[in-house]
């Protein structure tokens, strides 16, 4: 067995994305009968689409209806601003939430433990990068796929939930189903994005040198000499080509008739050897009926998984 594919997945890095909000502009014509006062159409997402004096029902729009004094405020403040701004208004908003003491219960508890602690930057400038060597010493422990699995599902050990497939939670967007969470498994993100390892345009390199040197100053510190932190890239950058190979361009119509029905069976079932019951158990993903994503590339990850440490 090759040291280099037993490491293979350590290296897999989760990046954020920042979703743009965008904002459509429309006009109504005021002498229209079927526009009149009390009758208008109505769509939260237009702007200038709502008066103060619109009286909106949840059934018409419910968030013009819920957030109607803020879309009239604060939100008309939004108009003509970009993405990057308003997500920095959304951000203060939430930080805002943390110092609020009305929020209690074990959740938001948790969260401000965990808001404190990320923003105290004198303790984590001390620690250094020490408190990643645990995490490190247990994935340098896996030798066999069924160690791997175990390390994928157990969330001490792998607290940021790193795995060849991920899972995330949304309200259901389905007509049918309005009140029902739906899982999304979807592939990794990866330190590079799927194209890139087709397409060297568009910032690939440079975002490969980036995350080189990421990676070589974090395992220098830790100790680890070039030779092995070169190896550690090589054997990431060739597992990740292989699961982005994997990912369908598009949903398939298996997907869609899956989130459609109970089929969380089914797809578990997809799943083959690969542990994905027990990632989300373990995560506190249970209850889940709706699951969607791409399935094609679920029932081929456990394949994958085998050939790199085998």
């Amino acid at each position: 067995m090759k040291k280099k594919k037993m490491h293979s997945l350590r290296a897999i890095c989760s990046l954020f994305l920042i979703s743009a909000l965008l904002f459509s502009c429309a006009s109504v014509d005021s002498d229209d009968p079927d526009f009149a006062k009390g009758d208008r159409w109505i769509d939260s997402d237009l702007i200038g689409s709502i008066s103060q004096e619109d009286e909106i029902l949840p059934t018409d729009d419910f968030a013009a209806s819920a957030n109607k004094e803020w879309i009239l405020t604060d939100g008309a403040d939004l108009n003509g601003r970009n993405a990057d701004h308003i997500a920095d208004i959304v951000l203060q908003k939430k930080i805002d939430l943390l110092s609020d003491d009305s929020l209690t219960g074990k959740d938001a508890q948790e969260l401000k433990k965990y808001a404190s602690l990320a923003g105290d930057w004198d303790a984590r400038s001390k620690s250094g990068v020490e408190p990643l060597r645990q995490y490190l010493s247990y994935i340098e422990s896996i030798d066999t796929v069924e160690k791997m699995y175990e390390w994928i599902t157990d969330s001490e050990k792998n607290p940021l939930g790193l795995a060849p497939v991920i899972v995330s939670v949304t309200i259901s967007p389905l007509r049918a189903y309005p009140d029902e969470l739906m899982v999304i498994y979807e592939e990794p993100s990866f330190s590079l994005s799927s194209e890139a390892y087709y397409n060297i345009l568009g910032g690939a390199l440079e975002s490969k040198e980036i995350t080189d040197q990421k990676v070589t100053y974090l395992m220098t510190r830790l100790g680890y000499d070039n030779a092995y932190i070169k190896k550690l890239l090589t054997a990431d950058y060739a597992i990740e080509k292989k699961l982005s190979d994997l990912v369908s361009p598009v949903p398939t119509d298996d997907d869609a008739e899956l989130a459609l029905t109970d089929a969380y069976a089914d797809i578990i079932s997809a799943a083959g050897e690969y542990p994905l019951e027990k990632y989300m158990t373990n995560r506190g993903y249970t209850n889940i009926k709706h699951m969607v994503g791409d399935i094609k590339y679920l029932k081929k990850v456990s394949r994958v998984c085998t050939n790199s440490l085998g």
